[in-house]
């Protein structure tokens, strides 16, 4: 996915880059929450909420929109003005912040992201730590459910970026390309329910329903009946998952536990 590398040569944003989805930008938003990724100087990851706007071949992110969430990730708070050359808005001309061109502060390239094969150490809950190796694409769709769901959980409404993981929908099959619109964005502990088919979405309603044994914990069983799995974001309608996908897991999953429909009350 390409993608716009804003990187910042001054101020207290030295050393950080933006990383701006094309998809973004590629229809009129009117006015749309979103979230993107911003590399820091020393590799991490940080995440900046905004409000995107965009029309003709301007786009407008506003931070200032989210000032809480913004703060506590460390994001300045401002405009950023992007001007396109043409409307199909794939190359960037000027770029302002707070109405001033940034050109005696910051550089931006075109990139395509990594989607490469990586060797990556994890730390388990145990404490341990194993050499592990993703499948190819995994970072790259983890990153692009990330970004379609705004960085928060599509149960739990969680957004601690080291909690959530992108969930496949339908079982991974390395002969396809993964979609988006096969992920979810969830916390980790949903991450393993859904897995385990301890939790499943209607398919029709989005209500989430999780299995008896799982609903002997207070948190999804206040859930359970009770919370719809969240849309994607309006800028990224192409990345909400159709009925047919949810509908094997809700028959294996009517096959373990019977409809939970018909009995919502705890064990």
């Amino acid at each position: 996915m390409k993608r716009i590398e804003l990187t910042w040569h001054a101020g207290d944003a030295t050393g950080y880059t933006d990383l701006l989805p094309l998809d973004l930008f590629k229809r009129d938003v009117p006015k749309a929450t979103a979230l993107h990724r911003v590399r820091g100087p020393r590799g991490g990851i940080h995440h900046a909420r905004f409000r995107l706007t965009v029309a003709g071949r301007i786009a407008t992110i506003d931070y200032a929109a989210f000032p809480s969430f913004n703060h506590r990730n460390g994001m300045q708070l401002g405009t950023l003005e992007i001007h396109f050359a043409d409307e199909a808005r794939s190359k960037p001309v000027t770029i302002n912040w707070n109405s001033s061109s940034v050109v005696d502060d910051a550089t931006w390239t075109i990139e395509r992201g990594d989607k490469s094969e990586k060797l990556s150490l994890r730390a388990h809950r145990s404490g341990g730590l194993r050499l592990a190796v993703d499948r190819p694409g995994q970072a790259e769709f983890h990153r692009r459910v990330e970004e379609a769901y705004g960085g928060t959980c599509c149960i739990s409404g969680c957004s601690a970026p080291a909690s959530l993981e992108a969930a496949h929908i339908e079982p991974f099959n390395p002969l396809k390309v993964d979609v988006v619109a096969n992920g979810l964005l969830l916390r980790a502990d949903l991450h393993a329910l859904f897995d385990q088919n301890q939790l499943v979405v209607e398919p029709k309603s989005r209500l989430v329903f999780f299995a008896p044994e799982a609903r002997g914990w207070d948190e999804y069983d206040r859930w359970h009946a009770k919370v719809s799995a969240a849309d994607p974001q309006d800028s990224y309608s192409s990345a909400r998952p159709t009925d047919a996908r949810f509908a094997e897991r809700w028959r294996e999953f009517v096959a373990d536990h019977g409809d939970p429909r018909r009995a919502t009350k705890k064990p």
